[in-house]
């Protein structure tokens, strides 16, 4: 359900992601409202890391802009809590719509052991 003045169309991460690996991400925040209006976005990890850290821009009505950020996956599931803003005429701003998804963390891909190998005989082609 979109908010107020703003709606958070979409969080563009992966489903999955190995721990250690960098984890790019982008919030859609579109204008619902019939004027410009100056909007920010916050996203956070797990509850406790922001890796996008207010984030601005004027965004005309209708349009959509995307706020991009990164955070290096965690050794567990991790959660991205986005929240779009708007800043009033008055110099305050509030928050207006919100949004979570989940990254899973990944198996790391298997090396094969060198008994896996095995050399071909090609002589006899």
């Amino acid at each position: 359900m979109a908010g107020t003045y703003t709606e958070i169309v979409e969080i563009l991460a992966p489903e999955s992601a190995v721990a250690g690996s960098a984890v790019n991400i982008a919030v859609a925040i579109r204008n619902t409202w019939s004027a410009t209006i100056h909007v920010y976005c916050v996203a956070v990890l797990n509850s406790e890391s922001r890796f996008i850290d207010w984030l601005d821009a004027w965004v005309n009505p209708g349009q959509t802009l995307y706020f991009n950020g990164s955070f290096v996956m965690p050794n567990n599931d991790a959660r991205i809590d986005a929240v779009s803003y708007w800043e009033d005429t008055d110099g305050y701003v509030h928050s207006d719509d919100s949004m979570s998804k989940d990254v899973n963390l990944a198996a790391v891909p298997t090396v094969p052991a060198v008994s896996e190998f095995s050399i071909a005989d090609y002589s006899q082609v």
